[in-house]
């Protein structure tokens, strides 16, 4: 007499996934179908690590531009000043950024952030940009270079070769210096939006906080791997 077992499991045939993959359309409308499908959005430093060392994907990272899952928030009492954070270091931020969907409030296509809510972010890990060198760089972002280098080292969390070598390969591939690429664009609005980063050749891959929920997000979700 043979014997069967009942328990069964269903065998799915392997196949590839892109560990990266892009959402076009408003951020928030599309954070949680990032997050639900198993991915994380890819921060400043993120993009930064692949237009480096990424072999198959350097190339499309450096020729568009991208939404960036790296927040910075306008003081809510419109005082001028601007305090940024890391995605991973922060987790009052994260927790916000992680929070967008179509119903998050929203006004000056900013999120509505309150005043207690931002003096916590500025007490965890932060940059805090004042009224007058904020001003500075909406005027023109080339300016403020010492602000402007503390930016770029804050967004790799501490990894100097990383920032090294990503200033040398804009320098490179610009074929200009640091007083011409790099820049970053402060909005003067209130609340929480999250930075953009431009092409490599268009503006000399600069950063921007620009408008969070219109069409043009396209945030790129990173698929978590187990390990």
């Amino acid at each position: 007499m043979s014997i069967k077992f009942q328990e069964k499991v269903k065998i799915i045939t392997p196949s590839e996934v892109p560990v990266l993959k892009v959402f076009e359309g408003r951020p928030n409308y599309n954070m949680q179908k990032i997050l639900e499908s198993g991915r994380t959005p890819l921060d400043m430093k993120g993009f930064m690590q692949r237009r480096l060392y990424d072999t198959s994907d350097a190339q499309t990272l450096r020729d568009n531009v991208f939404r960036t899952a790296s927040p910075l928030f306008g003081d809510p009492n419109g005082s001028g000043e601007v305090v940024i954070v890391s995605y991973k270091n922060n987790e009052t931020a994260r927790k916000l950024v992680n929070s967008l969907n179509p119903d998050s409030n929203i006004k000056n296509y900013s999120l509505v952030v309150s005043k207690d809510v931002y003096e916590s972010i500025k007490e965890q890990e932060s940059m805090i940009i004042s009224r007058d060198v904020a001003n500075a760089l909406r005027i023109d972002f080339y300016s403020k270079p010492k602000t402007r280098a503390e930016f770029w080292e804050f967004q790799v969390e501490g990894d100097k070769d990383l920032n090294k070598d990503y200033g040398a390969m804009i320098d490179k591939k610009t074929d200009t210096s640091f007083s011409k690429n790099r820049g970053i664009w402060l909005p003067d609005t209130k609340g929480m939006r999250l930075f953009w980063l431009w092409p490599v050749d268009y503006n000399f891959s600069s950063a921007g906080g620009y408008d969070l929920n219109k069409y043009g997000g396209r945030l790129i979700g990173k698929l978590n791997l187990l390990r």
